[in-house]
C-alpha cells in the first residue's frame, strides 16, 4: 500500500514538472521556430539556401534518430540522454546568435551547421521525453493529458511568437541585435527546461531482449503490427501533406495578393482551430478509441487541399484552412496517442523513434516532390499552376488513406460458445468506425457477468464495453469500435 502511495506521489510530481517543462520548451519554440528562416534572409540567403535550410536538417535528424534506442541501451537511461541533449541544445543557441560576429564571411554556412545541430538535438530530446511521458501518464489519461498539453503548448508558443515579433519591431535598424535578444531568451528558457527535467521520475526502462532489434527488424514486421502499419501511414500522410504545405503561403500572397493583415488572419485562424479542436478530439478518442479517430481524420484530410480548387474567395479559404487544421490536429493527436497506448513497453521507445523518423522523412521529401509537381504539372487555371500541386496532394492523401483502411479496419466474424442463460447466437459482426471491411475468424469466449452484462475475452484479455462498444486501443489487432449482435438485432 505504501509503495502504491509513493508511486502515485512520484507520478503526480513528474506530471507537474512536465507541465512546467512544457511551458519553457514551448516558449523556446515560439521564439525561434518561425524566425530561423527570417534570420537567414537577413543574412541575404538565396531561395535555394532557404530551401536547404528547411529540408536538410530534417533528413539528418531522421538518420540520427535511428540510433536513439541503441544510445539509450548503452547509457541505460532515457533521462540521461534527455538531460544531455537538452543542455547541449540550450548551449547551441549561443553561437547561433553570435554567427554575425564569429563568422562574418561564412554566415550562411555556419547557420546551416547550427540549424542541423538544433534539429538533431531537439528531435532526440523529444523522442526520449515522449517515451518517458508515455510510461508515466496512466493509460486511461493519455488522451486527455496530451490533448490538454497540446493546447497549453500552443498557447504559450503563440504568446512567445508574438513577443519575438514585438522584439523585431522594436529594433528596426538593428536586425541582428533583435535576433540576438530573441535567441538569448530562447537559450534561457531551454536551460530552465533542463532544471525541470532533473525533477522528473523515469520509470523502469524496458527494451527488447534482442539487442540487435532495430529499424530493419521493425520494417520486416511492420505489416504484422497495427502500430507498425500506423507509423507507416503517418509517414506517408505527412509526405503527401507537405507536398502542398509550403505553397499555400506562396499561392495566397503571390497569386491572390493577400494583404499582410489578411495573411495573418489566415494563419491565425488555422492555428486557433488546431488549439480549439484538440480537446474535443481527445474526448472523442476516449469514447471510441484512437484508431477510429485516425481513420476518420485520414478520410477528412484529403478534402483540405482539394477544397482550394473550388474558390479563391478569402473568407472561403480561411474556412478551408480552419477545416484542414481541425482534421490534421485530430489525425496527429490520435496517431501519437495510439502509439503511446498500444505499443508494448519493450518496443515503445523504438516505435516512438521510428514514428519521428518517418515523419521527418516525409517533411523533408514532401516539399521536394511539391516543387517537382509545381514545375511539371500544367496549370489548372491560367496563372495558377499551384492548384495542380494542391490537387496532387489531395489525391495522394486520399489514395494512401483508402489503401491503408482495409488493413487498419477489420470486420471480425466471431464464433461463440453459448453459455447457460443465453439463447443461441450464431455470430457477432464487428464494425469499425462504421466501415465494414474484411472478415477474419478469431476464437473468443463469452462470459456472463450479472444479469445484463457480458465480457468478451480475446487471448485471455477482457474486451469491455458499454452496451456493445468494445475495447479501445488493444495491443492486439482485436480493437473494436462497435459490436452488433447478429441476426438477433442491434445490441
Amino acid at each position: 500500500m505504501l509503495q502504491r502511495v509513493l508511486g502515485f506521489v512520484k507520478t503526480q510530481t513528474t506530471i507537474r514538472y512536465s507541465k512546467l517543462e512544457c511551458a519553457s520548451s514551448a516558449a523556446m519554440v515560439g521564439l525561434t521556430d518561425q524566425y530561423i528562416v527570417p534570420y537567414a534572409v537577413a543574412m541575404r540567403a538565396s531561395e535555394g539556401q532557404v530551401g536547404l535550410l528547411t529540408s536538410i536538417p530534417n533528413l539528418v535528424a531522421a538518420c540520427t534518430l535511428l540510433g536513439v534506442p541503441r544510445l539509450v541501451r548503452r547509457l541505460g537511461s532515457r533521462k540521461a540522454v534527455l538531460l544531455t541533449v537538452v543542455f547541449l541544445h540550450a548551449l547551441v543557441w549561443l553561437p547561433v546568435l553570435l554567427v554575425p560576429i564569429l563568422f562574418p564571411s561564412q554566415m550562411i554556412l555556419s547557420l546551416f551547421v547550427f540549424a542541423i545541430l538544433l534539429e538533431v538535438l531537439s528531435d532526440v530530446a523529444d523522442t526520449s521525453w515522449n517515451s518517458i511521458l508515455a510510461d508515466v501518464v496512466p493509460k486511461n489519461r493519455i488522451n486527455h493529458y496530451f490533448s490538454m498539453r497540446g493546447i497549453f503548448q500552443g498557447v504559450v508558443t503563440l504568446a512567445a511568437a508574438l513577443v519575438a515579433g514585438y522584439v523585431l519591431h522594436a529594433f528596426p535598424s538593428g536586425t541582428f541585435v533583435a535576433f540576438g535578444v530573441i535567441f538569448f531568451l530562447a537559450m534561457g528558457f531551454r536551460l530552465a527546461s533542463v532544471w525541470f527535467l532533473t525533477q522528473v521520475r523515469e520509470p523502469r526502462l524496458q527494451l527488447p531482449d534482442d539487442p540487435s532489434y532495430g529499424f530493419w527488424a521493425f520494417a520486416q514486421e511492420v505489416g504484422r503490427s497495427s502500430v507498425g502499419r500506423l507509423i507507416l501511414l503517418v509517414g506517408l500522410m505527412t509526405l503527401a501533406a507537405t507536398v502542398a504545405a509550403p505553397f499555400y503561403a506562396v499561392y495566397v500572397l503571390r497569386d491572390l495578393h493577400f494583404s499582410p493583415t489578411l495573411y495573418s488572419v489566415f494563419v491565425g485562424v488555422g492555428y486557433l482551430a488546431t488549439l480549439v479542436s484538440l480537446n474535443p478530439w481527445g474526448r472523442l478518442a476516449d469514447r471510441i478509441g484512437n484508431m477510429p479517430v485516425v481513420l476518420i481524420t485520414a478520410l477528412l484530410a484529403p478534402l483540405g487541399p482539394l477544397l482550394w480548387l473550388v474558390s479563391s474567395d478569402p473568407l472561403y479559404l480561411v474556412l478551408v484552412q480552419a477545416f484542414s487544421s481541425v482534421a490534421w490536429a485530430g489525425f496527429s493527436l490520435a496517431a501519437a496517442n495510439y502509439i503511446f497506448r498500444a505499443s508494448s513497453p519493450q518496443k515503445k521507445l523504438h516505435f516512438i523513434a521510428y514514428f519521428n523518423v518517418l515523419s521527418l522523412l516525409g517533411q523533408a521529401g514532401g516539399p521536394l516532390l511539391g516543387s517537382w509537381f509545381a514545375s511539371a504539372l500544367p496549370p489548372i487555371v491560367t496563372g495558377a499552376n499551384l492548384l495542380g500541386v494542391f490537387l496532387a496532394s489531395g489525391a495522394l492523401r486520399l489514395g494512401i488513406a483508402l489503401a491503408f483502411i482495409p488493413f487498419m479496419v477489420e470486420s471480425i466474424r466471431i464464433e461463440l460458445p453459448v453459455p447457460r442463460g443465453f439463447r443461441p447466437v450464431a455470430q457477432y459482426a464487428v464494425y469499425h468506425a462504421g466501415i465494414l471491411a474484411r472478415v477474419r475468424r478469431h476464437r473468443l469466449h463469452l462470459v456472463r457477468q450479472g444479469a445484463q452484462r457480458e465480457t468478451l475475452y480475446w487471448a485471455g484479455q477482457p474486451l469491455r464495453w458499454r452496451g456493445f462498444r468494445v475495447c479501445r486501443d488493444c495491443v492486439t489487432p482485436s480493437w473494436m469500435l462497435r459490436v452488433r449482435r447478429w441476426p438477433s438485432g442491434r445490441g
